[in-house]
C-alpha cells in the first residue's frame, strides 16, 4: 500500500507520520518533484510517498502533521481512517 501527500519541502514544510495501525507495517518514505520542476530549481512541490505493508487485518487510523518545526500551532492535521486486509 502507497500513500502519496503533496509536499514542498523546499519552504521547510514536511509531513510527520504520528501514528499507525499495528496492522501495518512502514517499509519507506521517499519524495519525489513534480514534472514541472527542473533540475536547479528550488521552491518546486512534489508528493511524499510512504510505502506500508499489510501484516494483520484490521481498521485503523493514519495520523500525519504537515507543517513547518518552528511554527508547531499552524500545522495541519490530517487522519486517514484505512481497512487493512493482507
Amino acid at each position: 500500500m502507497q500513500l502519496n501527500l503533496p509536499a514542498n519541502p523546499s519552504t521547510g514544510a514536511s509531513w510527520a507520520l504520528r501514528s499507525m495501525p499495528n496492522s501495518l507495517m512502514l517499509l519507506g518514505v521517499d519524495y519525489h518533484n513534480s514534472a514541472q520542476c527542473k533540475k536547479g530549481m528550488v521552491g518546486c512541490s512534489g508528493l511524499r510517498s510512504y510505502t506500508f505493508e499489510a501484516v494483520a487485518n484490521g481498521v485503523g487510523e493514519l495520523k500525519l502533521n504537515y507543517g513547518r518545526a518552528w511554527e508547531k500551532d499552524s500545522w495541519e492535521s490530517k487522519n486517514i481512517t484505512i481497512s487493512v486486509q493482507p
